[in-house]
């Protein structure tokens, strides 16, 4: 019974960090419109700022994985989510759109420290069979803060500006550490060799690898311009942003869903249908303009695409070794958020030389090539 509660504290205290690091990534794809007007850039450009936030965030995975699980994983977590909150804040004084990409850069540095220590911690505490619903409990925090951080970002740069709105996500972040500094302690236990190496534990991975990039690719292509497509047409930033939210407030409920089935079934299975189940609705929101035809598409891409994402992240903790998650999923994701990296200029390349439809319908073609991949994949676990 104590090892449930500390457990579930863990859980509890990470999911914090990890709902701080989404309202962050989430808030600012609300602001977008306000910073085109603001610096008067194009669409290629605001991409360049969500680029430097998700490849600083990508380049630290490594170092922090590695540190992760040879320290105290707690005391990686909170140095980098102060960072992040003085990166954010200090954002908010920017005066150009150069000033603005560095401090998002520091941004992303910050935030990129939590993943692998916090997805290893979740792996000393869990077993295999209980894996998927935890992880699934676990990426409802990227619900919460995609659902509240839209709509907080478009609310309060509308009402107030974007400035108070960064200095706002700085001061949240600062409430985080306690809660990490108090529950986030690791499990005393032997969870295998600590020596990584490249071809055993890296090497195996190599499709998940790819199936998790193009999916996390997909991903933020897509919510990157969904706002900016929503205020073209027509609709008001605060409409957009609560538009947007519809898709992380149903995969409130399909994430863990999908995770539990994953658990009692088949990840491979739930996958490709996840996957397959949302690709056409990713383009068929650039298709239309009704109000209720597109809330609908955006409710059946939170059932499916975004409830897709703690699977796979549960396939790759199968198979991995525990003594070295850290790392591991360090250099996971340092590989899936690098690529993420490339694909908010280059969608916002393709607006600006062709359209929506074109580049909607091209990550749409993503998805499908990602269910084709884990089509050939064998579905077996080594580790418990």
């Amino acid at each position: 019974m104590k090892s449930a509660k500390k457990s579930t504290r863990l859980l509890l205290s990470l999911w914090s960090a990890w709902f701080f690091v989404f309202l962050v990534r989430m808030s600012l794809k609300a602001i977008l419109p306000a910073l085109k007007i603001e610096f008067n850039s194009t669409h290629m450009e605001l991409g360049f700022a969500i680029a430097a936030l998700i490849t600083a965030y990508s380049l630290i995975q490594i170092p922090a994985g590695y540190l992760s699980d040879r320290f105290e994983k707690k005391f990686i977590i909170i140095p980098g989510m102060f960072l992040a909150s003085l990166g954010i804040f200090l954002a908010s004084f920017s005066q150009s759109i150069i000033v603005l990409i560095i401090f998002l850069f520091l941004t992303g540095l910050g935030l990129g420290t939590y993943y692998p220590a916090g997805i290893g911690l979740i792996s000393n505490w869990f077993s295999k069979a209980e894996r998927g619903k935890t992880i699934g409990f676990h990426e409802t925090a990227t619900s919460a803060g995609s659902v509240i951080g839209p709509a907080l970002g478009g609310i309060i740069s509308s009402v107030y500006g974007w400035r108070i709105g960064f200095r706002f996500l700085g001061l949240i972040g600062l409430l985080v550490l306690p809660l990490i500094y108090l529950f986030g302690n690791q499990k005393e236990s032997n969870n295998g060799d600590k020596k990584f190496s490249f071809i055993n534990n890296i090497r195996p991975l190599i499709p998940l690898i790819i199936i998790f990039t193009l999916t996390a690719a997909s991903w933020m292509g897509f919510t990157t311009y969904l706002a900016t497509y929503l205020t073209h047409i027509g609709y008001s930033e605060g409409m957009a942003g609560s538009m947007f939210s519809i898709m992380p407030a149903i995969s409130l409920v399909s994430m863990p869903i999908a995770g539990h089935f994953s658990d009692k079934f088949s990840r491979k299975k739930m996958l490709i249908f996840l996957l397959l189940a949302s690709s056409p609705f990713i383009y068929l929101v650039s298709l239309l303009s009704s109000f209720y035809l597109i809330c609908i598409s955006l409710a059946i891409i939170g059932l499916t695409m975004f409830a897709a994402y703690p699977v796979v992240i549960t396939y790759i903790s199968d198979k991995i070794s525990q003594g070295v998650a850290g790392i591991t999923f360090g250099f996971v994701n340092a590989i899936s958020m690098g690529v993420s990296a490339i694909a908010s200029p280059t969608v916002g390349y393709i607006i600006d030389v062709s359209n929506y439809r074109v580049a909607f319908l091209l990550i749409s073609g993503l998805v499908i090539v990602s269910a084709i991949i884990i089509s050939f994949e064998k579905e077996k676990t080594n580790q418990v």
